[in-house]
């Protein structure tokens, strides 16, 4: 249904942040002992380790028809540290997009009671 009416909810989902990788340098820091250090400080300071893409998406529910605020939620994402992964700048991003998106569709099928739900890895 596209219109407000009852058992109707409104979903508004937006990407708040999004910065790509720096391929090289990502691939380095996992490779290089004493650059891991530094990356994981990095991690422990800022939330996300040194030279991975991030993303952050942030979404509200909404009753379609009184507007009330039903949920809301923000999570932010990073990519992860390992030696040799893809040299694609925005693959972290990717993966976070990926990632929300299996998710609300396995939070999906919950709500509608389903027993056969398949629950993204992290």
């Amino acid at each position: 249904m596209q219109a407000p009416g009852p058992d109707v909810m409104r979903l508004r989902v937006g990407i708040t942040e999004a910065g790509k990788n720096i391929p090289v340098l990502d691939n380095l820091t996992a490779a290089i002992p004493t650059a891991m250090v530094l990356s994981k400080g990095k991690k422990y300071i800022g939330g996300t380790e040194a030279f991975v893409g991030e993303a952050t998406i942030e979404g509200e529910l909404t009753d379609s028809q009184t507007g009330e605020l039903l949920a809301a939620g923000v999570d932010r994402r990073g990519g992860g540290k390992y030696a040799w992964k893809s040299l694609e700048r925005w693959g972290d991003v990717e993966a976070a997009l990926t990632y929300w998106a299996k998710k609300s569709r396995w939070r999906a099928c919950l709500l509608r009671g389903d027993t056969k739900c398949e629950k993204p890895e992290k």
